[in-house]
């Protein structure tokens, strides 16, 4: 089926080149102007399609990103919660990002990939995963150690501290803010009885940190009491499938964290009078047992 268009009032320079050019490709001038228009319009809907389908590609993730938040809040996160945390003045500007209406720039991405705690690359390019962790190994000094912990990052407002010991013994350290906002970091440590020469020495140092951090924690005196600053330190034992969730990075950490019963091994494993050591895993009292000796 075809239609008929008349064009009137062109440019003289532009009715110059179309005649040059169908001379050129030796057609009809008519023949020139039906290809121009086929090619204009080719070329505009192929620009179109590419910007649906990132506005598409952000607005699945972002969806993505809210769902996770949910699952680690009390209450259902709407986008136009997210727009008043952001500081924006209206909450439709979240929600038409989120529908693929309107496409955020990178700067309002790194923003919404700070306020969700996840990976700003992957939020903007699709790269990696969700939720990413950063390495650490933790000072060897008690002292440095804590204050690695309680330090501000990213965030300030720190509420909640977890240890987390997986199902093949590797530690986490997960820094919680105001704001179910999180920092994951993967250490070298391995809490089992598995663990080499060299990751044993660590495991000594690991256990006088958690002895002088569980003193801080409990003293009611001094100026650098953790009591008094209302952080809540706790810890947790990952199953197998819980584990490699956190490990993929897949799952917001503090969603994984939500379904968890706490287990109080961090304030036990470094007791060397042994009163409170419990099977907190397999192999847990003969490896701290083994562990506490070497260090007196």
């Amino acid at each position: 089926m075809f239609g008929r268009l008349t064009i009137r009032n062109l440019k003289v320079e532009i009715v110059e080149r179309l005649n040059e050019l169908a001379s050129i490709n030796e057609r009809s001038v008519e023949a020139e102007v039906r290809y121009a228009l086929a090619k204009w319009t080719e070329l505009n809907g192929s620009e179109a399609s590419v910007d649906e389908y990132y506005r598409g590609e952000i607005s699945e993730r972002l969806s993505f990103l809210i769902q996770q938040k949910n699952g680690a809040l009390n209450f259902e996160l709407k986008a136009s919660h997210v727009a008043e945390k952001l500081g924006f003045a209206k909450g439709s500007i979240v929600e038409q990002w989120a529908q693929g209406e309107v496409e955020p720039t990178f700067e309002q991405l790194d923003a919404l990939a700070d306020y969700f705690s996840a990976d700003p690359k992957w939020l903007k390019h699709g790269d990696g995963s969700p939720f990413d962790k950063t390495y650490i190994r933790i000072p060897e000094k008690p002292k440095e150690a804590i204050d690695w912990l309680l330090k501000k990052e990213r965030y300030d407002d720190l509420i909640n501290i977890a240890f987390i010991r997986d199902f093949s013994g590797c530690i986490y350290v997960v820094k919680i803010y105001e704001n179910q906002r999180s920092i994951v970091y993967y250490t070298p440590y391995i809490l089992d009885g598995s663990v080499g020469n060299g990751g044993f020495n660590s495991l000594c140092g690991l256990f006088v940190f958690w002895e002088q951090l569980y003193k801080e924690y409990t003293s009611s005196q001094g100026s650098t009491s953790l009591s008094a600053s209302n952080i809540m330190i706790k810890s947790y034992i990952f199953d197998e499938l819980d584990s490699q969730e956190l490990e993929k990075g897949n799952i917001d950490p503090l969603a994984l964290i939500k379904k968890q019963t706490d287990s109080s091994w961090w304030e036990d494993v470094w007791d060397k009078g042994d009163s409170r050591l419990r099977e907190y895993w397999s192999g847990c009292r003969e490896l701290c047992i083994k562990v506490n000796e070497h260090r007196r």
